[in-house]
């Protein structure tokens, strides 16, 4: 008996080692196969794909087990819950001191544009777009205080110009006929590179000279 069944494995043994090699791989391949097609999606997740053959793909994946071709496509999971997410940035104060400020936001992203939102930022979009964002604010900032100092000084130009003026006409009657023959003298010249054609007489061209010359000598002669 012993000698048939030596007799049967030697005949029989490197057929059954092939078929247990065949079978051991297959099976393997199989188990490999299953798990690397499926992939989970966690609770408060989404997942998109991304393909080596047609790349980024717009399909939104929401919880559970979803099935992708092994090596040619991988899951992209993304945390969509709200978090909360702290700023600092550093700001200058007006008396020239240089403060610290910091702003708590609470932040998700739309599930709708997370295919975007990869393409832009990748999966850590939530610091990249509010480092951004702080940055961006800190310019708004900066350009509305330098705002304000110019109409301060523009204010203040103003009204030193406006003194000066007082002071010139008080010191000087004439001044203010010599500011017409400048305004004239303007008027004059845009209107002679101007294309239109205008017919003006000489007292309204000299802005009213000749007429307040003449009420000077009538008063004058009276």
């Amino acid at each position: 008996m012993s000698q048939k069944f030596t007799e049967s494995f030697s005949k029989f043994g490197p057929q059954l080692a092939k078929v247990i090699t065949v079978g051991s791989v297959g099976i393997g391949g199989s188990v490999w196969a299953f798990k690397n097609c499926l992939f989970n999606v966690d609770a408060g997740h989404r997942a998109i794909k991304f393909s080596r053959i047609g790349g980024l793909k717009e399909d939104l994946y929401t919880e559970g087990t979803h099935v992708m071709v092994p090596w040619f496509e991988r899951p992209i999971t993304f945390d969509i819950r709200t978090k909360p997410r702290t700023l600092v940035s550093l700001t200058g104060s007006k008396d020239l001191q240089m403060v610290s400020i910091s702003l708590r936001t609470l932040c998700r992203p739309r599930e709708d544009k997370l295919p975007a939102i990869y393409r832009y930022a990748g999966t850590d979009y939530d610091e990249k777009v509010a480092q951004q964002q702080a940055e961006k604010a800190k310019y708004q900032v900066l350009k509305a205080q330098e705002m304000k100092k110019n109409i301060i000084i523009k204010a203040q130009g103003e009204m030193e110009s406006a003194k000066m003026i007082g002071s010139a006409i008080q010191n000087n009657p004439g001044f203010v006929e010599l500011r017409k023959i400048d305004a004239a003298k303007e008027i004059a010249h845009h209107m002679a590179v101007s294309r239109n054609k205008m017919v003006l007489n000489s007292d309204s061209l000299l802005l009213n000279l000749m007429s307040s010359g003449n009420e000077r000598l009538a008063i004058e002669k009276a």
